[in-house]
């Protein structure tokens, strides 16, 4: 349970930011700048940049990474690995890839990826349409190398 003062601190934080960045002065965008600059090549660059240099790979038990070029299937196991989002105040995005879709580009011809919703981001009392282990025994009977936990 979030207690009143987590939210109020939470809050407070927002609101300091939004301050901060001048968005009670000035609430509103001009439309052809907007346009202007959403998705232009400089700033796409850019944030492919930073996601580059921020990626920092916390643990690799057994050298699973980089993938061996031996590998010849992939499992991916979970709703976030078939849906780009993108969180928080993103907005909807442009160009979004998901991880399924960016490893079938990158290993087409190379390397089977197999994709299993897995268990759903839903209330837990709604129950899938079947055994959550078949779907997962199903996958993995299929696969030689399994990425879990998207």
């Amino acid at each position: 349970m979030i207690t009143g003062e987590a939210l109020n601190r939470a809050v407070g934080q927002v609101l300091k930011a939004k301050f901060r960045l001048g968005l009670f002065e000035h609430p509103y965008m001009d439309e052809s700048e907007a346009d202007r600059w959403n998705a232009c090549a400089e700033h796409r660059a850019l944030a492919y940049e930073a996601a580059c240099r921020s990626m920092v790979l916390l643990k690799n038990e057994h050298q699973t990474l980089p993938l061996s070029r031996e590998v010849k299937r992939i499992a991916l196991i979970g709703q976030d690995a078939a849906e780009a989002r993108l969180g928080g105040y993103s907005g909807p995005g442009v160009d979004k890839v998901s991880i399924l879709d960016g490893l079938k580009k990158k290993l087409a011809g190379k390397t089977e990826v197999i994709y299993e919703e897995g268990c759903r981001r839903v209330n837990p009392q709604w129950l899938p349409s079947r055994p959550m282990w078949l779907s997962w025994w199903l996958v993995l009977k299929k696969a030689s190398s399994v990425i879990g936990g998207i």
